[in-house]
């Protein structure tokens, strides 16, 4: 299992309809089997993360979308990889007592 930490930077995109508001954000991740997750973000938020369980490549998008659920603009994106731990960590015995009565 590991966790992704996704950095958010924002751009100024012109060409919108006068009151038009970034009211969330939605990341989308794809992992390799294909299967998506997606999650809500607040308006400004500039970070998000997931726990990822897939080894293999992974793709990532962030959208703004407005109060009525409409996309803005094209999304963000990004891809990376999630490789299988070439060591593990085991809870081993570390200690022993004894008590006689």
């Amino acid at each position: 299992m590991s966790v992704a930490t996704f950095a958010i930077t924002f751009a100024d995109v012109p060409g919108f309809a006068t009151g038009t508001v970034v009211a969330s954000q939605t990341l989308t991740i794809t992992d390799p089997t294909g299967a998506i997750t997606t999650q809500s973000l607040g308006a400004t938020d500039t970070s998000a993360t997931a726990t990822l369980t897939v080894v293999g490549a992974y793709t990532a998008t962030v959208q703004g979308v407005d109060g009525s659920g409409n996309l803005l603009g094209s999304a963000a994106s990004a891809t990376f990889s999630i490789s299988a731990p070439t060591t593990i960590s085991l809870s081993l015995p570390s200690a022993l007592s004894a008590t006689v009565a």
